[in-house]
């Protein structure tokens, strides 16, 4: 085997030496400073690792993942929260004028009593989600989508399903719902991601029992959906 030589806080390749400490080689890392010995890792580790990441975008469960792979559970869990800071670009309009279409997801935390509502909104024209919220289904969820929307989106027209909450929200200048067909965008992302998350998944045992774990695996989700469209 051809070890790979990582660095231990971040799994980063990009490392160069620095002095040695108690016969054995330092190393100092390049993208986060740390400093330490060398932690070889064999290649079957990090191929393994490498497939923890890639299910963690598909519809596997955690403990799925676990009897898959072989590694534990909260190993699991590293990779996923890692993956979810990485920094994204922000959203940007591809018109003068957006075009969005908000909706709400239904989903749980531990029972179905734990409600959590997933408010997205979608722009029409790249076809992706700008905003995200989680929470209940009421007006001060709504505001807290709004809110979370970049600046350049704030005056965009609001193509909705006539729910109340939109209304006590958005401009009445720029919302236009009722009307059958609006959402239709939305609704196929919603889909989307029932069939790819399976925390969102309507009848299934794959749910989130930690509402911390529930927001990294919807975050994951959509990253990889917006990486994939446009």
């Amino acid at each position: 085997l051809v070890a790979i030589k990582t660095c231990g806080a971040c799994g980063s390749k990009a490392i160069r030496k620095n002095g040695h400490w108690s016969g054995r080689p330092k190393y100092q890392c390049r993208a986060c400073n740390h400093q330490g010995p060398l932690q070889p890792t064999a290649p079957a580790r990090a191929a393994r690792y490498a497939q923890v990441e890639a299910l963690l975008a598909e519809r596997v469960s955690q403990r799925a993942i676990v009897r898959l792979t072989g590694v534990a559970r909260m190993t699991v869990a590293k990779p996923a929260k890692k993956a979810t800071a990485v920094s994204v670009p922000p959203a940007v309009p591809v018109r003068r004028r957006p075009r969005l279409e908000p909706d709400e997801l239904w989903s749980f935390v531990g029972c179905k009593a734990r409600k959590g509502w997933l408010w997205l909104a979608v722009d029409r024209d790249p076809r992706r989600v700008v905003a995200r919220v989680l929470g209940g289904r009421g007006v001060a969820t709504a505001r807290r989508r709004w809110r979370a929307l970049p600046a350049a989106y704030r005056r965009a027209r609001c193509f909705t399903d006539a729910w109340a909450a939109y209304a006590a929200v958005v401009p009445a200048t720029q919302h236009r719902g009722g009307r059958k067909g609006r959402t239709n965008l939305v609704e196929g992302v919603n889909c989307w991601l029932r069939q790819r998350c399976a925390v969102l998944v309507r009848k299934g045992c794959a749910f989130s029992k930690c509402l911390k774990m529930h927001h990294v695996r919807i975050k994951l989700a959509i990253y990889h959906y917006n990486l994939t469209t446009g």
